[in-house]
């Protein structure tokens, strides 16, 4: 990511701890918001949506969101 940006990881690994973040919590945010995205939005099954987010498994994506949000994927997908 560092090199997408035009800089070295020490840089990027910088700048993030002057915001009080880390890589791991930017992921996140970003997984959480593209997830609530493709699940309101499209009719890809959890399958396609956890592997264009990176996961490596269904179940672990439908984990990781529960943990997020306090509900599964489904439920969510449901509500709209």
């Amino acid at each position: 990511m560092a090199s997408k940006m035009a800089m070295s990881k020490r840089t990027l690994q910088r700048k993030l701890t002057a915001e009080a973040e880390s890589f791991k919590s930017v992921l996140q945010s970003v997984r959480s918001d593209l997830a609530d995205h493709y699940l309101r939005k499209s009719q890809m099954s959890l399958a396609e949506i956890s592997f264009l987010l990176g996961f490596h498994e269904v179940n672990s994506f439908i984990r990781a969101y529960s943990g997020w949000k306090g509900i599964s994927p489904g439920q969510f997908r449901e509500s709209y």
